[in-house]
């Protein structure tokens, strides 16, 4: 279910009648609003994120500065205390506007001959974009340094809420390269190729009880930088648009050992066929391990860890017999709803 945030942002959507929401608006105002709530908070931030020494800050947003160019300069966020004021641009979607960090930072150089501040200005965006900028102290990171930043602290719900709406957003980033990583990428191709020939034999049942699976443009390598798994399926079934679908889920979203093999029925927003299946959930049949059916739309499916088959004899042969049997359970399943 979408958080807080992720409603407000859906319902700016349905009042505008349009697919452009000023997310960059958006999370800047979030982002001060955390801050403002705890002033640890938001002198961490400055000390660890912006990098720059001091406390007893503030934060304010949109705020509005002349400039001699008759171009006025708003502001994302400025952070100021007595002896120190920062700009922080934030960027999402877009890139720099014409001259905008210059104009910035011509804007803090006033500000310091005026002031006697010291001045400093962050640029913070969702994608590789570097700049420089020699005229005052420049530092620019990405989104995921504020994810990483909040996902240390106390985790409040109001935090939660809004680390949730990054990742929703792709904004969190990913983590730097391991050790762990480089292992598995020296094996990845073996890795393929070891799950390229159980689905290649699994395809044999898959085909007896659910007819040809989808097989061009590198369709199961394809699903691994999308949904994290790789697997066959087919959009069709008893001429209806019923999924099915075998293969290796990397994370299981329940409690099983990942990564997981699976066999999953997917049908989208049918009431006729949802009310079946949540009915056939609660007899005494044959059932799935899961099922998820709620606003008409259908998730059941069969689910174990890889672990369960690593000391076995003819380990491929007892993976493929494992998708046989839940393949043919699956088809029973689904054919009895037609009854």
């Amino acid at each position: 279910m979408a958080n807080i945030f992720e409603r407000l942002l859906q319902l700016y959507k349905i009042q505008k009648r349009s697919e452009k929401t000023p997310l960059e608006d958006f999370v800047t105002e979030l982002v001060a609003g955390i801050l403002q709530t705890d002033q640890q908070l938001l002198d961490r931030f400055v000390n660890e994120v912006l990098q720059i020494e001091g406390d007893g800050f503030k934060v304010d947003s949109q705020v509005r500065y002349a400039h001699h160019s008759d171009q006025n300069c708003i502001i994302d966020l400025v952070f100021e205390n007595e002896a120190t004021i920062c700009f922080l641009e934030n960027k999402v979607a877009s890139g720099e506007g014409e001259r905008q960090l210059k104009r910035y930072a011509e804007v803090l150089t006033r500000i310091s001959e005026e002031s006697g501040k010291k001045t400093y200005l962050r640029y913070c965006t969702k994608f590789y974009d570097p700049k420089t900028m020699a005229i005052c102290s420049f530092y620019q990171f990405r989104w995921q340094k504020v994810y990483e930043f909040l996902e240390k602290q106390e985790q409040t719900e109001i935090i939660n809420a809004f680390l949730e709406l990054l990742r929703g957003e792709k904004m969190a980033g990913v983590k730097d390269f391991s050790i762990e990583d480089i292992v598995v990428m020296k094996g990845f191709q073996g890795i393929i190729a070891k799950m390229d020939e159980v689905l290649d034999l699994a395809r044999v049942p898959f085909l007896e009880h659910f007819g040809q699976p989808y097989q061009r443009d590198y369709e199961r390598l394809k699903q691994i930088p999308s949904n994290n798994r790789y697997s066959l399926w087919t959009s069709s079934y008893r001429g209806e648009d019923i999924e099915i679908m075998i293969g290796f889920e990397m994370e299981s979203v329940k409690d099983n050992v990942s990564p997981v093999l699976f066999v999953q029925v997917y049908r989208q927003k049918n009431k006729e066929f949802a009310a079946k299946m949540q009915k056939q959930s609660l007899g005494d049949s044959d059932k799935f391990d899961y099922y998820q059916v709620e606003n008409n739309e259908v998730y059941a499916w069969y689910e174990t860890s890889l672990l369960n088959f690593l000391t076995e004899n003819n380990q491929k042969e007892r993976i493929v017999d494992w998708f046989s049997e839940k393949l043919a359970k699956t088809k029973g399943i689904i054919d009895s709803l037609y009854r």
